[in-house]
């Protein structure tokens, strides 16, 4: 492939991707990774696309360590909890 003006009709183009030079091993960076979707610093799809995969459906939000909940539903597991307690007692 030559780079040229019908190469490019047909749909072709390079890409460089200078991260991938700066990426580390594939166990650290799979670490790095999923402490970050673990800790609410990325989206799952995030860490996808910063390993060339593609999205996946559903995989836009945030979530938080622990039962690895959408962060806008952190602590709805207790709801309810507080007052069967209260009740119990």
């Amino acid at each position: 492939m030559t780079g040229s003006s019908s190469d490019r009709a047909a749909g072709y183009f390079f890409r460089f991707n200078f991260n991938v030079l700066l990426r580390a091993d594939l166990a650290t960076q799979t670490e790095a990774l999923t402490k970050g979707i673990q800790n609410s610093l990325y989206t799952p799809n995030e860490a996808r696309e910063f390993v060339d995969m593609p999205a996946l459906p559903g995989a836009d939000k945030l979530l938080c360590n622990g039962n690895m909940l959408p962060v806008e539903m952190a602590g709805v597991q207790y709801v309810g909890k507080e007052e069967a307690n209260a009740e119990a007692a």
